[in-house]
């Protein structure tokens, strides 16, 4: 269930993380100084408005500051083996979707251990995020949550350490 979180209480938290933790990872701010051009452009309105062309499908505003605000992303990168740069992929294949149940889902981060991947529901005000595997039709058991759900977990607890 959506805990009511509002997209301006998400932005808050996580400008307050990208203002605070690269100051206190060194690992973090390590990969926000050498992020890759195409996520870099992610992070702003014009970069949103090509991908919604690519894809054909609207950015939920909880993604766009996911890309907006790429501190919370890099810190599970640097700490969680979690590649939100989705390297494993060729650069034509990073930004694509999946379909799980008949739903349209961006996929957000690959888990080089597994090589399954998480993914967010695109076209919802809601949207969900879930995990499982590419070229499946459903993801896998891992209960979903709301994705601002999830974002806004991430980010206090970064900012309460």
């Amino acid at each position: 269930m959506n805990t009511g979180l509002t997209i301006d209480d998400l932005s808050y938290l996580l400008s307050r993380v990208q203002a605070e933790l690269p100051l206190r990872c060194s690992a973090t701010k390590k990969l926000l100084d050498n992020l890759p051009d195409w996520f870099r452009e992610l992070g702003t309105d014009i970069g949103i408005a090509k991908l919604e062309e690519k894809l054909k499908a609207k950015i939920p505003d909880s993604l766009r500051l996911f890309y907006r605000f790429p501190a919370t992303g890099c810190w599970q990168c640097a700490h969680y083996d979690t590649d939100i740069f989705l390297e494993f992929y060729e650069p034509e294949e990073r930004l694509h979707i999946v379909r799980w149940y008949y739903r349209p889902h961006l996929v957000l981060a690959q888990f080089p251990h597994d090589l399954s991947i998480c993914a967010v529901q695109l076209d919802s005000e809601s949207p969900r995020i879930e995990w499982g595997e590419d070229g499946t039709h459903l993801p896998s058991n891992h209960p979903p949550t709301f994705f601002v759900d999830w974002l806004s977990r991430i980010a206090n607890e970064l900012i309460e350490q």
